[in-house]
């Protein structure tokens, strides 16, 4: 069956399936309603000014349209679904999937995203190796997208990880502040309990 979020955003749910969670579609409510104030703040920034030119008689300078940028730049680290509601609003996305994860991962995305009728050409996928390294996006992308969600599986499922949790959690949210174009927003989900 189909689920659909209050924003009519699309979710297929199979509740008899082996290891499916209602993590996408309710976990991630928060996480979806910060990304969608953060892409229209964000996309507000990026298109109007206020004009420094001096005040006229009838009052301050009124603020002027400047010509658009383009779609704003969403990088999703591990490429959860975030990724595409943000592509289903009209982003850019680049999905940064685990090497390991890569060819299901992007199966599902892409299953999603035609779901939600986005456009293959604002959708790309690069992937990640399990381990962050600050080159792993390559040059290309240092401080390069507007917003960046950074949604790792939980890096520290027990208390005997967490001190390898914690570690994994800066490393991943140095690269990812790498991404970030000055002034733009870092989104970052932690999925472990053991954190807090």
């Amino acid at each position: 069956p189909e689920c659909k979020t209050k924003s009519g955003f699309v979710f297929t749910a199979d509740p008899l399936a082996q290891g499916w969670t209602t993590g996408a579609f309710f976990a991630e409510h928060k996480v979806r309603e910060l990304l969608d104030q953060s892409l229209t703040v964000t996309e507000g920034a990026s298109s109007i000014t206020f004009s420094p030119s001096r005040e006229s008689k009838r009052g301050p300078a009124a603020p002027k349209q400047v010509p658009e940028k383009g779609p704003l730049q969403v990088l999703s680290l591990f490429g959860e679904s975030s990724g595409i509601y943000a592509a289903w609003k009209g982003a850019k996305v680049t999905c940064a999937l685990l090497e390991s994860e890569a060819k299901e991962s992007a199966s599902a995305l892409e299953l999603l995203a035609a779901r939600n009728q986005c456009h293959k050409d604002d959708i790309a996928y690069v992937t990640l190796s399990e381990e962050p390294r600050f080159d792993e996006l390559g040059s290309q992308y240092k401080s390069h997208f507007d917003i960046v969600t950074l949604e790792p599986p939980a890096l520290a499922p027990t208390y005997g990880k967490l001190e390898e949790g914690a570690r994994l959690y800066t490393a991943w949210s140095a690269l990812a502040a790498t991404a970030c174009r000055p002034g733009g927003l870092l989104l970052v989900a932690c999925r472990s309990r053991t954190m807090s």
